[in-house]
């Protein structure tokens, strides 16, 4: 930016003296934008304003790009990274996320929020790793999604979710009956809903119980003497064998406990 050229014109046999007014200049595509684009860069000014005027121009770009055009970096410009963001344009961008979420929720409410991808997308971001910059509390980033704090899941299957949280509170390995979990309006989908969003854990196929499970599971087992048999930690638990086994395996994959050849099982 701001270096003198020469522009040879051969048929004409003249030279032109110049000066570099954008190194990176943007696609013209519409009647009328080179004209408006050459009245910007008449009036563009040289050094610290003019790079303000250029970054928020752009938006966002790369910060050894910007320098590397040959302007400074403006005062007032956000970084994230090895981005460089326009001044205020950070806070506009987050005040659009809650829109963007809602309609997303209300397209798949058994959902917990959109895919990182999608907001990007939505909010015409280069970047994924700008997206950590325009989400604010109450909505967050979990598992590659935009989620809010409240509840994920629509009402009557948070009223279910809820119920069976109540039940597994005094018993905390008496998973539901498939029947019971169908009956309460529980399918696969709204299932696999509850556990995105934290409030059930699958245990197995049909399985499910309460978040912290497994260190209520490995307390009991620890009053066991090692080691113990599958059918100790069934009693430990309080469960039935539908339970039992598939949780012992689950503790099993966890490194929770370390099954022994002969089927017996320690803590480690």
């Amino acid at each position: 930016m701001g270096d003198r050229l020469l522009l040879r014109d051969p048929g004409a046999r003249r030279v032109f003296g110049a000066d570099v007014r954008d190194v990176d200049p943007p696609e013209l595509r519409r009647r009328g934008s080179a004209r408006s684009r050459a009245a910007e860069l008449a009036e563009q000014p040289s050094g610290e304003a003019g790079a303000q005027a250029d970054l928020t121009r752009r938006r966002f770009v790369r910060r050894a790009d910007f320098v590397a055009m040959g302007w400074p970096v403006p005062a007032g410009a956000t970084a994230v990274g090895p981005w460089l963001v326009a001044p205020g344009l950070l806070d506009e961008l987050a005040a659009r996320v809650p829109q963007v979420v809602g309609r997303y929720r209300q397209l798949r409410p058994l959902e917990p929020g959109p895919p990182v991808a999608v907001l990007r997308s939505a909010l015409e971001l280069p970047d994924a790793e700008l997206v950590p910059a325009v989400v604010r509390a109450p909505l967050g980033l979990r598992d590659g999604r935009v989620v809010a704090a409240e509840s994920d899941l629509p009402p009557a299957v948070q009223q279910a979710v809820d119920a069976i949280r109540a039940r597994l509170a005094d018993e905390p390995f008496a998973a539901p009956e498939a029947g019971d979990l169908v009956a309460a309006g529980l399918g696969t989908r709204e299932l696999a809903a509850a556990v995105r969003s934290g409030q059930l854990v699958r245990i197995a196929e049909g399985i499910y119980l309460a978040p912290g499970v497994e260190q209520v599971a490995r307390t009991r087992l620890a009053g066991l003497a090692e080691p113990f048999t599958l059918s100790q930690a069934r009693q430990a638990w309080g469960t039935s064998r539908r339970v039992a086994v598939p949780l012992a395996e689950w503790l099993d994959a966890r490194g929770v406990t370390a099954r022994e050849p002969d089927n017996t099982r320690r803590l480690r």
